[in-house]
């Protein structure tokens, strides 16, 4: 089964340093997960990736003797993004005194499908019938931003967003999954994810003396869990894969 194709937007961030370094103390160097532009813009299909170097833990084999459509292949332990943790030091920009402020201005508020990653094991297939098995799978997705933010700035974007802020969000599931003689088969997750850019504004006196753009993501949730898709794939396998996951070679 394969997606359709999303066309997303590349957008680039221009940030001037604002020369008041100390009023800027809550950028804390730890405190934010730093996200790339590419995760917009680059469908990583895992299709025709090679998986015969993949730890052995995370394959479930079965052949003619080992087959049971009764077992669940269990789902994997990915590790996931740690979230940015703010920084919550009571500062607020507009009382650094100097007649300083930092005010905030959004431009753009939308939703945008994520990558596509493998969210479950993988299911080698050696023997001579398809093998028909449940697998879990599973898939974590953490909030991003192009900056380090601090706890002033976001209750500052929460004023201005049309929906919830989510550290972390999670989907664990079960799904059927039939894989051919030969193949190997797994299932990606496509996460969906709220988005929402614009500008931080630093001044004196009213006048604006540099400015932080922001590009900030959160995941997407529905009925608790995070939102998605979950994609079944399958394919021959390849010379490696049956070298090292198989007895018999095809």
């Amino acid at each position: 089964m394969k997606l359709n194709k999303y066309p997303f937007a590349v957008l680039s961030s221009l940030v001037i340093l604002s020369p008041f370094s100390n009023g800027l103390s809550v950028f804390a160097e730890d405190s934010v997960n730093v996200m790339s532009a590419s995760e917009e813009s680059v469908d990583e299909t895992t299709d025709e990736i090679d998986f015969s170097e993949v730890d052995l833990s995370e394959v479930y084999t079965v052949n003619n003797s080992t087959a049971d459509n009764s077992v669940t292949i269990e789902t994997p332990d990915f590790p996931f993004d740690k979230p940015f943790e703010l920084n919550d030091s009571g500062n607020d920009y507009s009382a650094q005194g100097f007649g300083y402020s930092r005010t905030w201005s959004e431009k753009s508020e939308d939703k945008y499908w994520g990558k596509r990653k493998r969210a479950s094991k993988l299911l080698a297939n050696c023997g001579t019938r398809d093998a028909n098995q449940g697998i879990g799978f599973s898939r974590t997705e953490t909030w991003s931003a192009n900056f380090n933010l601090g706890l002033p700035d976001i209750k500052k974007v929460k004023t201005t967003i049309g929906f919830t802020l989510t550290k972390s969000s999670t989907i664990s599931s079960t799904v059927g999954i039939n894989v051919a003689p030969g193949s190997i088969g797994w299932i990606d997750f496509r996460p969906l994810k709220y988005k929402t850019t614009g500008t931080f504004y630093n001044r004196m006196d009213g006048m604006v003396m540099s400015s932080q753009y922001l590009k900030l993501l959160s995941p997407k949730m529905l009925r608790g869990e995070l939102d998605g898709v979950h994609v079944s794939q399958d394919r021959k396998m390849s010379s490696a894969e049956r070298n090292k996951f198989c007895s018999k070679k095809y």
